[in-house]
């Protein structure tokens, strides 16, 4: 059996769904290693707006997209910090939300 090739399926966004903050940077350094530069956290995760901050803070934005995910409205999702936000599906690159 032939081993799975995971760059021949980049880039894929890696959904960070249900991770504490204490182990978010951990995970997303592993997936950086295997090829992943896209990340979202969904906003209905423990902590999301702190995974998120932490997220922002230890990646160069540059080489790795972090974003929230599961937002319902723009007031939740307005103080991310992240790439883009998705509310309802429809993703918003570059918000920049502060």
């Amino acid at each position: 059996m032939k081993p799975f090739d995971l760059s021949k399926h980049l880039p894929l966004i890696a959904i960070l769904r249900g991770i504490e903050p204490n182990d978010i940077i951990r995970i997303a350094t592993l997936l950086k290693e295997q090829g992943f530069t896209m990340i979202e956290v969904p906003l209905n995760s423990p902590d999301a707006l702190e995974s998120i901050r932490r997220l922002v803070e230890y990646f160069d934005l540059n080489e790795m997209m972090v974003g929230a995910g599961t937002g319902n409205n723009r007031r939740a999702s307005s103080r991310c910090g992240c790439n883009w936000c998705e509310f309802n599906g429809y993703a918003e690159y570059e918000c920049r939300c502060n």
